[in-house]
């Protein structure tokens, strides 16, 4: 439930800075833009969860709201996240992502880490240990329909 939450506020994020004109009514589009900084501080507790899918999930939501200008400084601490979580995802839709985002910020969108590697150790959240990023052989369940990325 926490990961389709988290990916359904990544996809609100991205949905929201499609273009100037967005894709809703401009109040509704200027609203959602406004909640920006919030839908990052909520996924900030679970960039380094234990469980792939609420990790992916929140840095799919954390990495949709860096186009706002005061998030951007928040650009660089995210790159490693994004390629070490997006990037070696077992889904083409989390590959993509993580691409189109350090393309997006400038960032060199090379190889990503082999799966496996630990999540960077600043993402930690106290009480929680960092997680291993699943192996290709990891056991994972399908997305639900709030969010497909297969």
């Amino acid at each position: 439930m926490r990961a389709a939450l988290l990916e359904r506020l990544g996809d609100l994020a991205d949905s929201a800075m499609c273009d100037e004109d967005g894709p809703g009514e401009p109040d509704d589009v200027a609203a959602v833009r406004a909640l920006l900084p919030l839908i990052h501080e909520a996924a900030r507790p679970y960039l380094a969860d234990a469980d792939p899918l609420v990790r992916e999930a929140a840095v799919h939501a954390a990495a949709m709201t860096l186009a706002v200008p005061e998030l951007a400084l928040r650009i660089t601490e995210l790159v490693p996240l994004v390629r070490a979580t997006l990037g070696t995802s077992e889904y083409r839709g989390c590959r993509y992502l993580a691409r189109r985002c350090l393309v997006t910020w400038g960032a060199e969108s090379g190889p990503c880490p082999a799966r496996g590697s630990r999540v960077p150790d600043r993402w930690t959240v106290p009480g929680r240990a960092a997680a291993p990023t699943p192996a290709v052989s990891d056991a994972r369940t399908p997305r639900g329909a709030a969010g497909a990325y297969l």
